[in-house]
């Protein structure tokens, strides 16, 4: 199952500006998570909501479950 991963203009932004050995560890990340993005280090963060968290080196990706859709076959 494929699931389709929109990275927010701002987040691409602040990505672009790490350097290349992080933004080359947070792109994998990114694009594993179109295969299952409950790999790694993800836990559900407080407070209500499908908000998640996974952690790629020192920095953090957040994760809205609601806005995460399966491609389409």
């Amino acid at each position: 199952m494929t699931w389709i991963v929109t990275v927010a203009r701002p987040a691409q932004k602040a990505v672009a500006g790490f350097p290349a050995r992080d933004q080359v560890r947070i792109v994998a990340a990114v694009q594993a998570m179109a295969t299952d993005p409950f790999t790694s280090d993800v836990i559900k963060l407080e407070g209500g909501g499908e908000r998640w968290r996974r952690r790629v080196g020192s920095h953090s990706l957040l994760d809205n479950l609601g806005e995460f859709r399966y491609a389409s076959p």
